[in-house]
């Protein structure tokens, strides 16, 4: 329906130029104005050059000013829109330090001093990757090539699982992080590459920066499985991201968008939880917290 739409579009601006050209003395040396390559937008038959053309005539007739009007409300510059992506990148949780001070009175140093008991010493689980569902909100504005946005962040639930804790000690923790991130996006969208790419397919790079928000409820248990406390803490801490994309225009005001992502959320704090004595205290931060992958959505220009 929508290439359909294309051809009556290309047939209704060649019958308005040529009446415009052979009936009207205003426009009788406006002739043809040949589109240059990229200038067309999302689809769009004319270009600037003839919208600045054939704008303030005023002999123009209903008719004219309504294909006019058409014209318009497919162009993507200069415009507001809002997008919803869904995708399920991979979420990966590094370096996960344990950064526990706890005091362990029977394992002494010679002289009888009471020593830490596990800070400094390797979780058994250093790191976690796994795939995260995650849905991306954006509200922004778009001129020209360039477009600025807001964009929240959504993920699903990462789960981590450290068994023991450390080797040799009879605990193990379970922990569930969400996370949530606003970003401020800037876009750049590239003109057209070669001449067979369609002109309704567009490219575009962004890189962003923001707050991200992480939470961790962990658990400390006995390795049976037994639970003994669960602590919650939260994190807030800049983030940033690099993208790139293709957007297709299936309607007048709908875009399907496909962006690929690499986030840096910052890093993530556990505990201190407790366990059973003299395992206290026990606490860990991950100093990476990273989602790469794909999205797919629809931009729908306001």
């Amino acid at each position: 329906m929508y290439q359909n739409s294309k051809v009556v579009h290309f047939f209704a601006m060649l019958v308005a130029c040529t009446i415009f050209a052979m009936s009207k003395p205003a426009v009788a040396g406006f002739g043809v104005v040949e589109e240059p390559q990229g200038a067309g937008v999302y689809g769009n038959a004319q270009n600037k050059t003839f919208k600045s053309a054939v704008e303030g005539v005023e002999s123009l007739d209903d008719s004219d000013r309504a294909f006019l009007a058409s014209v318009e409300e497919s162009r993507s510059f200069k415009r507001w829109y809002t997008r919803v992506m869904f995708g399920q990148p991979r979420v990966s949780l590094k370096n996960i330090e344990n950064k526990t001070n706890g005091i362990n009175p029977s394992n002494p140093l010679a002289d009888g001093t009471p020593v830490v008991y596990s800070s400094g010493v390797p979780i058994s689980e250093p790191e976690k990757k796994d795939d995260s569902f995650t849905v991306l909100l954006a509200w922004g504005y778009h001129w020209e090539k360039w477009a600025w946005e807001l964009e929240l962040m959504l993920a699903e639930t990462l789960k981590y699982q450290s068994k023991p804790v450390t080797p040799g000690t009879p605990i193990q923790v379970q922990a569930d992080i969400s996370k949530i991130a606003l970003f401020n996006n800037f876009e750049y969208t590239f003109d057209h590459w070669f001449d067979f790419q369609p002109r309704d397919l567009h490219f575009f790079t962004l890189a962003g920066v923001g707050v991200a928000l992480k939470t961790a409820d962990i658990t400390a248990l006995t390795l049976a499985g037994q639970a003994r406390q669960t602590h919650s803490s939260s994190l807030a801490s800049l983030c940033w991201q690099l993208g790139l994309g293709a957007r297709y225009q299936i309607a007048p005001h709908f875009l399907l968008d496909f962006s690929y992502r690499y986030a840096d959320l910052d890093s993530v704090k556990f505990g201190p939880v407790d366990a059973v004595k003299p395992y206290d205290g026990l606490a860990f931060k991950a100093k990476t917290l990273r989602s790469v992958g794909g999205f797919l959505g629809i931009t729908y220009k306001l």
